[in-house]
């Protein structure tokens, strides 16, 4: 569903929301999320961090986001967000909005079901594929790009991913 963003031309400007869509930290379980609040701008500001890719699995990146989510709370500066209400209201309080994404779908170790795990742990984004070749397709750094596999192209699809198909994105990768 699109939403409509109304015309506040009458009025006084807000500055506009800063929208980082991938960041780092260093992928271990003790680093430090307060360095995401450097993203705090007048007129709210929101992150998507990664949190993993090929060589991560499943349970290591479960283990990540539950390290991180329980100290972005934590913060007074962080608010976890798993919807535009979630970043409007972070901005509005001058927050940094945080939610996660995968550089590719190698954490999710070749089952779809994975995404509506990920979805529910505050994954908003996923590269199917992107450095290195994976149950998805090709990477950009293969000797050959063979593209994204029959699979892929179907899971990404809004009625077969168990998601739903509500915010998890499968765009082709990007080098």
């Amino acid at each position: 569903m699109m939403r409509t963003v109304p015309n506040e031309s009458s009025g006084p400007r807000r500055p506009p929301l800063l929208w980082e869509q991938h960041c780092c930290l260093p992928l271990e379980r003790c680093a430090d999320v307060g360095e995401l609040a450097r993203y705090r701008r007048p007129g709210g500001s929101f992150v998507s961090v990664n949190v993993g890719y090929v060589p991560h699995s499943a349970e290591d990146v479960t283990g990540l986001i539950a390290s991180w989510r329980q100290r972005i709370a934590a913060d007074e500066r962080l608010r976890l967000a798993a919807s535009v209400d979630d970043v409007e209201a972070a901005g509005r309080a001058g927050d940094v909005a945080v939610a996660f994404d995968l550089e590719d779908s190698g954490p999710l170790d070749g089952q779809l079901d994975q995404v509506r795990h990920f979805y529910d742990l505050g994954v908003r984004t996923m590269l199917p594929s992107y450095n290195n070749r994976n149950a998805a397709g090709g990477g950009c750094l293969d000797e050959v790009d063979e593209g994204l596999t029959a699979n892929r192209a179907r899971s990404c699809s809004p009625t077969a991913t168990p998601a739903g198909g509500r915010s998890i994105s499968c765009p082709r990768k990007v080098c």
